[in-house]
């Protein structure tokens, strides 16, 4: 950093310089590399060109503006690759940065997409509203059937424990408030192993693609097995059920 300063270069390439540490830390070195006010000391207002695949930075940045920087000198945009082609996209504050439980509410309510990852978004934000949902949620527990094939809802994670008619009920009356046309003998059909594989080959987003594999892991022990064997990372990030873009470009200038 000294060196580009002692030199005034005119562009100044950072190569995910903050990846490998926790949070307080990358927080504390871009806020050392760019210190307001003080272009003499730091990379403030100076041309950047920082590359990363960790998130943190853009949030900082763009959504919380705690970078401190003039807004109109930070931007940041995501690479993907579509049908060979390098497309650069630039990320907006309040259109791509959400929280975690905003996107899964509106992904859950989007009649748009597949329903497999409308139900699961839909648990997962369930799982944001309770300290424990499979015992404080209904509606958790018959997504949670959804999800593994089961023909009728259950309360345990074996399921052996079937709802009874009052909570079943009351549940799909929670479901229908983000997916009104929910009909649980209908969704367990489209969720099927065969339909699931069947959508996921037509799916052009990339992100319901990983949703709807990740629903098709759920049910097949065989897939879970050899993910784990030949692609134990894509195994982590199903798991994980991944909810940001993982290649960003930020512009500090």
């Amino acid at each position: 950093m000294f060196d580009a300063i002692r030199s005034d270069a005119k562009l100044i390439i950072l190569d995910d310089p903050i990846s490998s540490f926790d949070s307080n830390k990358k927080y504390a070195i871009i806020n050392r590399l760019f210190k307001t006010g003080e272009r003499g000391n730091s990379l403030y207002e100076r041309t950047v060109l920082m590359l990363t695949h960790d998130f943190e930075p853009v949030i900082d940045y763009i959504q919380t503006n705690s970078g401190r920087q003039t807004p109109t000198s930070v931007c940041a945009t995501y690479f993907e690759n579509v049908g060979g082609q390098l497309q650069c996209t630039p990320i907006q504050k309040g259109d791509d940065l959400m929280s975690s439980v905003v996107l899964f509410k509106e992904l859950a309510m989007d009649g748009n997409i597949d329903i497999a990852a409308r139900i699961g978004c839909l648990r997962k934000f369930i799982e944001h509203q309770f300290k424990n949902p499979q015992t404080e949620s209904n509606a958790y527990n018959i997504l949670s059937s959804l999800i593994h094939g089961r023909k009728q809802p259950t309360s345990d994670a074996d399921g052996n424990i079937k709802l009874m008619d009052e909570q079943v009920n009351e549940g799909v009356e929670y479901i229908k408030g983000f997916i009104t046309e929910f009909n649980y003998a209908t969704v367990l059909e489209q969720c099927s192993a065969q339909n699931l594989l069947s959508r996921y080959g037509r799916e052009a987003s990339a992100y319901i693609k990983m949703l709807i594999l990740r629903a098709y892991t759920e049910q097949s022990k065989d897939a879970r097995e050899r993910l784990r064997k030949k692609n134990d990372v894509l195994r982590n990030i199903l798991t994980r059920h991944i909810t940001s873009r993982t290649i960003i470009s930020i512009s500090l200038m």
